[in-house]
């Protein structure tokens, strides 16, 4: 529960920066969404090795930015 308590902590400028870079990741995964529904209808190879690589980025990403916020905002804290 630990992680609830440091969510409702952070820094409303590291949380602005945060949901503006999940965000984007959220975007790179609707548009993976879009390029595997293109391949189920098309099937041309490429869509679909693209889809799963914009699919496995947008994943990261996100993983990325929550990790980050967090380590962000528990540096900001400890310097001041």
């Amino acid at each position: 529960m630990w992680i609830l308590e440091n969510l409702k902590k952070i820094d409303k400028k590291v949380l602005h920066i945060g949901t503006i870079g999940l965000r984007v990741s959220f975007i790179v995964l609707l548009i993976s969404a879009m390029m595997l529904s293109f391949y189920h209808n098309t099937e041309i190879l490429f869509q679909y090795q693209l889809g799963l690589l914009l699919l496995a980025l947008g994943l990261i990403f996100s993983c990325f930015f929550v990790v980050c916020i967090l380590a962000f905002d528990k540096i900001v804290k400890d310097l001041y």
